[in-house]
């Protein structure tokens, strides 16, 4: 059962969440060459989700940036995929925060196909929590070891909504791993570890 309309619209109303229409641009914010950063994927179907990319390159005289993502690969899977995108898609590596759950009707993001996807937790299951997608109204369960806690990025700092921390980016390195998949027409990076399990 998903969770009340309310949770809902709370997660969706959110000016921060990625997607939204009134999510504020970061067109001020300077992102520098080389640094790790997370994409918000405007395409239909990736709405609620972040990848992992490098800025490779800015165009000068716009708020666009060329970013190289870690997971994905461009569409005859030669190498990893690279596009340009807007300032106000982009944002820092959000910060780890360790967890040891989850309560109901919260924000998290759970690790999948390939990027972090932004839902509700709405029951929990002995290991595993059940997760919904207010973007395509999907409701799945997953392992705890695939969630992280839900960030949003406001006026330049991290809103953390498990315990109301809010964490400068600057204070933190952030490294998130996970096995990938297949998303769409967008690939996936062959991890070593299926490389390692091929050569078996």
């Amino acid at each position: 059962m998903p969770p009340p309309s309310a949770a809902i619209s709370r997660f969706c109303s959110d000016p921060a969440r990625p997607g939204h229409r009134e999510v504020p641009a970061n067109a001020t914010m300077k992102f520098k060459i080389g640094e790790e950063v997370e994409v918000s994927i405007q395409d239909e179907g990736f709405e609620n989700s972040y990848y992992e990319a490098t800025i490779i390159s800015k165009e000068k005289g716009s708020s666009k940036y060329q970013v190289r993502y870690k997971t994905l690969l461009n569409g005859d899977e030669s190498g990893p995929m690279e596009e340009v995108v807007n300032a106000d898609q982009l944002r820092p590596l959000p910060p780890q925060v360790p967890v040891i759950g989850f309560s109901l009707y919260e924000a998290a993001d759970v690790y999948e196909h390939d990027g972090w996807w932004g839902g509700i937790i709405y029951g929990k299951f002995q290991s595993e929590y059940f997760l919904f997608h207010p973007a395509t109204g999907e409701e799945k369960p997953y392992p705890f070891d695939k969630f992280r806690v839900h960030h949003e990025w406001r006026d330049d700092k991290w809103i953390c909504h498990k315990a109301g921390i809010v964490s400068n980016p600057e204070e933190v390195k952030n490294k998130q791993e996970g096995t990938t998949s297949r998303v769409s027409k967008r690939r996936r990076i062959k991890s070593q570890a299926d490389d390692d399990k091929t050569g078996e």
